[in-house]
């Protein structure tokens, strides 16, 4: 939900980028208070692509066990840009 979610607001929903980027905040904070540090920064990175960042100036830091969830959010992103022209 997260990969398509991003994804969604990203490319074909994007006056929702800001609800997005609130609920992400959210679900990082609680990351945060749960000792979830690879969750939430996983999710800081998602808000920073929200908030224009581009995928490459953030790859470097994205935590092993979420690798392939942001190479998903990354590819979707690059899917719909092409369909879409």
């Amino acid at each position: 939900m997260v990969v398509g979610n991003t994804v969604a607001v990203l490319t074909g929903v994007p006056g929702k980028r800001g609800e997005w980027w609130e609920v992400l905040g959210q679900w990082q904070e609680q990351a945060r208070a749960q000792e979830l540090s690879d969750l939430s920064t996983f999710l800081g990175l998602l808000r920073q692509l929200v908030e224009g960042m581009a995928p490459g100036h953030l790859e470097a830091h994205v935590p092993p066990d979420f690798r392939q969830a942001w190479d998903a959010v990354v590819r979707g992103i690059a899917e719909q840009e092409e369909q879409n022209g």
